[in-house]
């Protein structure tokens, strides 16, 4: 296999399709929640978080509204990051009727990381790939009591693979990583 074959695959395995369903499943069950909380908000939440961007991207991708499931044009992200940001205050929402405060702040962090995100995007293009690895190695590592350091491995590797495909420079791989990071340390309370 060859480095650009290898870094396509990486790109997709710790891509949104990775997160996304990752990042609900552990917050659901490492927050604390009672089995009926999990139950109520497991399905809302699917359908906000995973189900509708990514029916996004695959339903985009075939009417021709963006170029690539990655959406390497910083036009087409746009939409697709208020999309997710839209979904995630419904979400604040409900977690907030029948969640705990864990759940909640961790679903504002990733809020407040969208809207810098999305805010950043209007001028510049920064690796969404880093950031979601960078946000999500913290978090995860955060409800494991720090207990698997090396996640944070995905970081790197992620950044390897979106310079391969020359999606990012250097400066727009860690702009996403030092975003995400310091957004997400400096929001989470031990």
């Amino acid at each position: 296999m060859n480095s650009e074959k290898l870094a396509k695959i990486l790109s997709v395995l710790l891509g949104l399709h990775f997160w996304f369903p990752a990042f609900l499943i552990i917050g659901l069950l490492k927050s604390g929640l009672s089995n009926t909380s999990i139950f109520i908000l497991a399905p809302i939440l699917f359908l906000l978080q995973i189900v509708i961007p990514i029916a996004y991207i695959h339903i985009s991708l075939h009417f021709k509204k963006i170029s690539a499931w990655d959406m390497p044009k910083k036009e087409e992200r746009i939409f697709f990051l208020s999309m997710s940001m839209i979904a995630y205050l419904f979400s604040m929402i409900i977690i907030y009727l029948f969640g705990n405060q864990l759940l909640f702040n961790l679903w504002l962090i990733v809020f407040i990381l969208l809207t810098a995100i999305i805010v950043t995007t209007y001028f510049w293009q920064i690796s969404l790939h880093t950031a979601l690895n960078t946000a999500g190695s913290i978090i995860v590592n955060f409800l494991f009591n720090w207990s698997v350091p090396w996640l944070y491995l995905s970081v790197p590797i992620i950044f390897w693979a979106r310079f391969k495909l020359k999606r990012h420079n250097t400066t727009q791989l860690l702009a996403g990583s030092i975003i995400s990071g310091a957004i997400t340390l400096g929001m989470l309370k031990p």
